[in-house]
């Protein structure tokens, strides 16, 4: 797999309750990876001797020189386990309000950064709000992309997979386009040689039957602010069908050529479909294993 070649993969999966919760299914995804992250220095500072214990440092120290104090204080609200890992530096007060954002949460625990970018308490839509807001939502951003960057590099690249992008709220979808269009612009600031677009792989699915479903999304896609690949995954052909099955069955091609037709027409040859139609088929004991 990608982890045992060294890359790191973080997944988020969006669902419909997604659009309602600010930035919550990328805070939770990003959390849970540090949360084994803190699992692990937390066994290390109890002297265990662990095989990835110079990667581990070695992630610890980089994210502290891409960040600094402030920036993993106000991430925190992202990523509680930051307390975990960096347990001294909320034992003190940080009083630099250019450094220092506060980040609410919500009532469900995500940060609430507001659906446009906007602080919660910023209620008023007068100039001195309106600059308040966007400087907030551009730290932030910049702080998520630092932190993206200080977790991957050539020798551990880093593969972000975000499922269902169709269900993601407008917080979230900004983002992701913020770290996508500054992959490029971060190595051009100099913040060090090993800074590589080549270190991120960011991919993404949706159903292309429910994009009308999210307008922030739709546009994002038929704009040209993010530059992407697109990659169609139309269904499988009867042989394709048959070929899946073969292959999950262990047996010749021609002897579940007439199942492969059957699944066929019931799923139009998507392999979820597939997949679920063969677990259906065995959980009603309809298909059975032979001794």
């Amino acid at each position: 797999s990608l982890t045992r070649n060294g890359w790191t993969c973080i997944q988020c999966k969006f669902d419909r309750q997604s659009q309602n919760q600010s930035c919550s299914v990328v805070s939770m995804a990003f959390d849970n990876f540090f949360q084994h992250i803190a699992l692990l220095k937390s066994r290390l500072d109890n002297g265990e001797h662990l095989d990835s214990e110079e990667d581990l440092l070695d992630m610890i120290m980089s994210i502290e020189d891409h960040l600094n104090a402030t920036g993993i204080v106000t991430l925190s609200a992202m990523i509680p386990s930051f307390r975990a890992i960096f347990p001294d530096l909320f034992t003190r007060v940080v009083e630099d309000d250019d450094d220092v954002i506060s980040i609410e949460s919500s009532d469900d625990g995500s940060p609430d950064i507001g659906q446009n970018g906007e602080n919660s308490d910023s209620a008023n839509n007068d100039e001195e709000d309106c600059l308040e807001a966007h400087t907030f939502k551009s730290r932030f951003h910049y702080l998520f992309t630092k932190l993206v960057h200080s977790i991957s590099n050539p020798e551990n690249p880093m593969l972000f997979v975000l499922d269902d992008l169709q269900w993601a709220d407008r917080a979230s979808l900004d983002l992701i386009s913020s770290l996508v269009m500054s992959n490029r612009q971060l190595q051009l600031m100099g913040d060090g040689a090993d800074d590589s677009p080549h270190c991120l792989v960011v991919a993404g699915t949706y159903r292309s039957d429910e994009i009308d479903t999210n307008e922030v999304f739709g546009n994002l896609l038929r704009s040209d602010t993010v530059r992407v690949t697109n990659i169609d995954l139309a269904g499988m052909d009867i042989a394709g069908t048959n070929a899946m099955l073969s292959y999950t069955l262990q047996l010749p091609l021609r002897l579940i050529r007439e199942l492969a037709c059957v699944v066929h027409a019931k799923t139009l040859g998507n392999p979820l479909f597939v997949k679920e139609f063969m677990n259906s088929l065995v959980s009603d004991k309809e298909l059975q294993y032979s001794l």
